[in-house]
């Protein structure tokens, strides 16, 4: 979970066309510095409201009930 990537990932989550991936990688660096950027998200973003909310509620260090569960693999585990 790299902090380098923190503000590319606001400027991207900021732009006029925002990619799930962006949500869930907000999801899985789990920063409270983007919280702001993925509720700015609430008002438009309609492609996946449940993965935009558990990001969010990642972000602030909570599980939501029934979430998606975050299965992490790093780039040095065997296999990867």
């Amino acid at each position: 979970r790299d902090s380098r990537a923190v503000p590319h990932l606001i400027e991207a989550l900021q732009g006029e066309k925002v990619g799930a991936l962006f949500v869930e990688a907000a999801g899985y660096l789990a920063r409270s510095q983007l919280i702001e950027s993925l509720e700015g998200l609430r008002d438009w973003w309609d492609a996946d409201p449940d993965l935009l909310e558990d990001s969010i509620a990642r972000c602030r260090g909570v599980d939501r009930p029934g979430s998606r569960q975050w299965e992490f693999v790093t780039a040095n585990e065997p296999g990867s």
